[in-house]
């Protein structure tokens, strides 16, 4: 039960990560 809550945490983390710098990049871009 805790390894599933882990796994979908990472992938959470990276996701929100990537979304993160992309989002600073657009606003150091633009």
């Amino acid at each position: 039960m805790s390894s599933p809550n882990i796994l979908l945490t990472r992938i959470d983390n990276r996701l929100v990560h990537g979304q993160v710098g992309v989002t600073w990049t657009s606003t150091i871009g633009a």
